[in-house]
């Protein structure tokens, strides 16, 4: 017998991790007070149908001679008994099923005074089959109760959850699913890991039944181990999850590619190993907002964002390490430099503190700063650049739009401002016309965007703004419209001369 099914548990006391729906339920039995109709809803794994076949086996139980009580609970246990009827909602969904439901709950109980429904799956019936089930759960007969579970509780009919007890059954914890896997490789005698145990948690999400089918598959080669874990569902290991995200903080763009492609090769799948990268940034994350360190924050939520996108993306592309190699090249390539706020996710090594004190000579070497952004004084300002006093006129946005493209750290985004018309709308306010929508998005998207605009207000002033629109017709960038002033016209002679010379060619 599989191991979600020998421990299952057998009664409320069993129960793990659901205490308020136990205690709920136990009182309901007590009191004598149980409701004709339940709803229990909740992720898979969480116990829904376990505590529905406990509570069925208690009202039955209730309507029997306490003589008959043993029998009746191997009848039960083995699935025989004919007062409890379990059904399947996601094979029984369509009204025939309802109404020959609804003709048998009139025929009173064979072996007792109670007969019981489990409906699974329940949100799988259909509009119709809810219909017609609808009277007879409102006004039951005083001897059919109604357990109804349901992992989409939403799809389920407010007519129906109003006329039924409803019970949210939570996700379990990695020390519960934990601790109930221990107690099982004690009774099985198997030698567990506690790290491993955890690992099988976090894979579970919550779930404790997939958690023991889990652990029982890893418990055929022997001992239970972290190291078993990882090699037979291709994790990384935690300490190459930290050594990728130290070669990101230090912008190793190469080595980060490699590793990526070092791990494939070794057979670690690389959506799991994504997950892994999200699962250590969350922690990070979690420690950054403890600490308010605010720039460190927004690196790891910037991170977070762009290797879930690559975790949706990996195993459905061509390429299959190609979502982590964008997210790689994004995050070390087009996000600004970590180094120039001191950030680290791995703060502390000798290591570290190299890489900070090394970045800005590099950068300093590569691209020089210009006079403009060492200007912070409006009383000497560089001869080359745009005084924060003046007022912004067309002919100063004009000669000042390569300076401001040119201050951009986004390669991408520099594309798409040289293919944008800047043109002063108000006294205020500089309007980009873009004549392809794609990269209007590019520059809209609210890091890009928030990026120009710091760049435009450090030139221009705090006052001003930026906005973007699209245009069909096909326009020049602005830093070639004196060229487009100075062109000669074309004429018959030059046409001749041109074609001329390509006959020759020829």
């Amino acid at each position: 017998m599989a191991f979600y099914q020998k421990y299952r548990p057998q009664s409320l006391d069993e129960l793990v991790g659901q205490d308020f729906v136990r205690q709920t339920l136990e009182s309901a039995l007590k009191n004598n007070a149980v409701a004709h109709a339940y709803l229990f809803f909740g992720s898979r794994g969480t116990g829904k149908t376990s505590t529905a076949r406990i509570l069925a086996r208690e009202i039955i139980l209730e309507g029997i001679p306490e003589s008959e009580h043993e029998s009746a609970k191997e009848s039960i246990l083995r699935g025989n008994f004919v007062d409890l009827i379990e059904i399947d909602g996601a094979s029984n969904r369509k009204i025939e099923h309802a109404r020959s439901l609804i003709e048998k709950i009139n025929f009173a109980p064979s072996l007792g005074t109670r007969k019981v429904y489990i409906i699974d799956e329940v949100h799988m019936l259909t509009k119709e089959a809810f219909n017609a089930l609808l009277k007879t759960i409102e006004e039951p007969p005083e001897h059919a109760f109604f357990l109804l579970a349901t992992t989409e509780l939403h799809k389920v009919p407010d007519t129906i959850k109003s006329r039924c007890q409803v019970f949210s059954f939570q996700r379990f914890s990695h020390e519960q699913i934990a601790g109930r896997l221990t107690e099982i490789a004690g009774k099985e005698g198997i030698e567990v890991e506690q790290d491993a145990l955890f690992l099988i948690a976090k894979k579970s999400l919550g779930g404790l039944r997939d958690a023991i089918g889990l652990f029982e598959q890893a418990s055929t080669n022997g001992a239970v181990t972290t190291a078993l874990l990882q090699e037979e569902w291709g994790l990384a290991a935690e300490g190459a999850v930290e050594d990728f995200l130290q070669l990101l903080s230090e912008q190793e763009t190469a080595k980060a590619i490699e590793y990526v492609s070092d791990l494939a090769n070794s057979g670690i799948a690389l959506p799991d190993f994504a997950e892994q990268i999200l699962s250590l940034l969350r922690d990070k994350m979690l420690e950054c907002a403890e600490k308010k360190e605010g720039e460190q924050l927004a690196h790891i939520l910037e991170l977070i964002d762009l290797f879930e996108e690559a975790r949706k993306k990996t195993g459905t592309m061509p390429i299959p390490t190609l979502p982590l190699e964008i997210a790689i090249v994004t995050a070390t390539v087009d996000m600004k430099s970590p180094q120039k706020s001191g950030w680290s996710l791995f703060g502390g090594s000798e290591k570290k503190s190299e890489v900070k004190k090394e970045a800005p000579e590099i950068k300093l070497t590569e691209e020089p700063i210009t006079p403009l952004q060492n200007s912070t004084s409006a009383e000497s300002p560089a001869p080359s650049a745009v005084s924060l006093q003046k007022e912004l006129t067309k002919e100063i946005l004009k000669e000042s739009w390569k300076e401001i493209v040119s201050q951009v750290a986004s390669p991408v985004i520099k594309v798409a401002l040289h293919q944008a018309r800047v043109q002063l709308l108000r006294e205020n306010e500089i309007g980009l016309i873009f004549s392809s929508q794609s990269f209007r998005k590019q520059v809209e998207e609210k890091n890009h965007f928030n990026e120009l605009i710091a760049v435009v207000q450090k030139i221009f002033g705090e006052q001003v703004t930026v906005s973007c629109s699209t245009t069909t017709v096909s326009l020049e960038p602005v830093e070639k419209a004196e060229a487009k002033e100075e062109k000669t016209p074309v004429t018959p002679e030059m046409i001749s001369e041109i074609f001329g010379a390509q006959k020759k060619e020829l």
